[in-house]
């Protein structure tokens, strides 16, 4: 079993990434000044830029990929200009309370920042990305997810305007492709979703890591056990409305410690599987500045399960505060 180990100490909890704009000044005010310190740095991250800054020139030749890369015909996409704004929607989509049913997978494609001047990637970044998807791994390039357009291989003159419907906000208006399968032969399975009233079936399709970069911004698989371990970690709670049982060992027999509230703050220090050794405080940073409660927490320590089959995590953070 493959065990991650978190790099930060007890005293980086909540470190320098991930978050949200909304948090109200008044989450801030009533925190202690440690408190509000972490809160404030964790937030900065999101506004400033994406967990990271890859740039490409361009679009590599294909045959230049690594051996057992595919090599997609990129005919269909000759000539193809971005859709102007009347055919285009909101640059972003949230899912709101369906979040806590919402299959997040193993990961999400994160967004790197453009190679030029001009808007950040981190947003509106569907005209700037060169994406082939297949129905099944074997088969020819099926979908091109290209300069915002739905590009049909088999009928490329057929195209519709891309929406971040289905995708999941990372960040504050930031959506992302959220990855259902990970293979060790690079293949990534992602959830793809054209939006209602569109003529396109959701679900679920393939593409490869070597791929990635073939738009102005490159996009980079991010796994959910990366994104929630180590120095730039968003404080955790869980997505649902029951309580989970923080365990002794990594095991559903192992002896409860207690059970962790919904509201819980929760810090990975360690996953193993489904499984993760974290630091559990309740009330949670969030919950205790939304409130303007004193900040005097309890702590707990164990092993809790953090993901299953079905749903992908069960660990999310606030992307828009309180």
């Amino acid at each position: 079993m493959e065990v991650i180990r978190s790099r930060r100490s007890p005293k980086d909890r909540v470190g320098d990434g991930g978050g949200a704009r909304g948090v109200a000044e008044c989450a801030l005010a009533a925190l202690p000044l440690a408190a509000a310190v972490r809160v404030a740095v964790f937030l900065s991250t999101v506004l400033i830029a994406p967990s990271f800054a890859r740039t490409v020139a361009g679009p590599p030749p294909l045959a230049a990929q690594e051996a057992g890369c595919p090599e997609p015909d990129r005919g269909p996409l000759a000539g193809v200009l971005a859709p102007d704004s009347s055919e285009r929607s909101s640059a972003y989509w949230y899912s709101g309370n369906g979040l806590e049913r919402q299959n997040l997978g193993v990961g999400h494609l994160d967004v790197g920042e453009p190679p030029t001047d001009g808007p950040p990637g981190g947003h509106d970044w569907l005209p700037r990305i060169t994406l082939p998807l297949w129905f099944r791994p074997s088969d020819a390039v099926s979908v091109w997810m290209h300069r915002g357009w739905w590009i049909r291989a088999a009928s490329p003159d057929r195209r519709i305007a891309l929406t971040y419907h289905g995708m999941v906000e990372t960040g504050y208006e930031s959506s992302r492709l959220i990855v259902t399968e990970a293979r060790d032969d690079g293949w990534l399975e992602v959830w793809v979703d054209i939006g209602p009233s569109r003529g396109v079936t959701s679900g679920l399709m393939w593409t490869h890591r070597c791929l990635l970069d073939l738009g102005e911004i490159a996009l980079e698989y991010v796994p959910w056990s990366e994104r929630f371990l180590g120095p730039g970690a968003p404080p955790l709670s869980f997505r649902d409305t029951a309580r989970h049982a923080l365990r002794e060992g990594g095991d559903p027999e192992a002896s409860l410690i207690v059970w962790l509230e919904p509201r819980d703050e929760v810090e990975l220090i360690e996953i193993a599987g489904d499984w993760a050794r974290v630091r559990a405080t309740r009330p949670g940073v969030f919950e205790t500045g939304c409130l303007g409660d004193t900040w005097d927490g309890e702590t707990f320590e164990g092993w809790v399960r953090w993901r299953d089959g079905e749903r992908g995590t069960w660990l999310w953070y606030p992307t828009r505060g309180c």
